[in-house]
């Protein structure tokens, strides 16, 4: 749309404040035209512009395990710390999209029994161990670290009452199957005015869950958010878990996003990493090959060689680029 050209140099008022008027129903309407134009056509280049600033979503989800550290009953009976972890898992399910939350029962028996080290840490290498046979790549543990009731004056100054406030402390960790490092731990406070809950200084005059939930609903977004920020921040990987006549069993399948035709870049595995008090940290090497995703199965893939080998004594497989 063109935009008229300036009025005749003639001093006359009328004619220009009527070109200046019809100047700017001109810019008026062209950014109309503009606005809808970008609003139904350039839908896809604003989503190219977002996702070149902010990167794509993660293709392939990453699996986790939920634990629960060990068992902490709170003044009123409850386990604060289970009902932390299970709520957890429930909001990563149902909240990130990079993520897949393994629920089976014999996956989480598996890493339950991972033995500890003196500091109370998982031992990272046993850890990665047992999460690499069962394609986990990263283990989420979380805790209660300080639970405990301060009384407080609220209210209006001049009537003011001491009112209990519950303070309660978690703890989350994430441990990194790949190279057993960990990757996050990170303390979530949160406090809870007690003043319409029975409670008494020896303890909850009422049932625990009166108080456990809603604590849990405040704090429980927060940690879901920073987990999910943390692992959408890394690249999926996998593991080979067998090869047999030139076929190599992966540790994912459709559970993560693989599809046929994939392939995966194999990495060596680099000389171990020996760490602090005795942790030992996994270190991939150079590029072993590349396997061809040839069928998808639920929880694994079956994909053949097409370059390299030696799959088997592999770190770790990553989606090719």
């Amino acid at each position: 749309m063109m935009v008229p050209s300036d009025p005749p140099v003639a001093g006359f008022v009328g004619d220009a404040r009527r070109w200046a008027c019809r100047r700017a129903k001109a810019r008026l309407i062209l950014g109309i035209v503009l606005l809808v134009w970008v609003v139904t056509a350039g839908c896809a280049t604003t989503k190219k512009i977002a996702d070149d600033i902010m990167g794509d979503e993660p293709r392939l989800k990453k699996k986790i395990v939920v634990l629960s550290a060990a068992r902490r009953l709170d003044p009123g009976g409850a386990d604060l710390a289970g009902a932390a972890a299970s709520a957890l898992e429930v909001a990563l399910a149902e909240d990130c999209d990079a993520v897949k939350v393994i629920g089976s029962q014999q996956v989480r028996s598996a890493l339950e029994a991972v033995p500890r080290l003196t500091s109370g840490e998982l031992d990272n290498l046993a850890l990665a161990q047992a999460g690499r046979i069962h394609g986990v790549n990263a283990v989420l543990e979380t805790g209660v670290v300080d639970m405990h009731v301060d009384k407080e004056k609220r209210g209006i100054w001049g009537f003011r009452d001491l009112v209990p406030v519950l303070r309660a402390a978690f703890r989350v960790r994430v441990y990194d199957v790949e190279t057993t490092a960990t990757m996050m731990d990170e303390v979530f406070e949160q406090e809870l005015d007690l003043t319409d809950m029975a409670w008494e200084d020896q303890g909850p005059g009422v049932e625990a869950g009166q108080y456990v939930r809603p604590l849990l609903v405040e704090v429980i977004p927060k940690m879901a958010d920073a987990v999910c920020d943390r692992l959408s921040a890394i690249p999926w990987s996998g593991f080979v878990v067998r090869c047999t006549k030139g076929t190599c069993i992966v540790s994912a399948g459709k559970d993560v996003g693989l599809a046929q035709g994939d392939v995966l870049e194999v990495f060596k595995m680099a000389d171990p990493v020996q760490g602090f008090a005795g942790r030992v940290y996994l270190m991939a090497g150079p590029k072993a090959g590349e396997l061809k995703i040839s069928r998808v199965l639920e929880h694994q893939a079956e994909a053949v060689g097409i370059a390299g080998d030696d799959f088997e004594r592999s770190c770790c497989v990553r989606l090719k680029p």
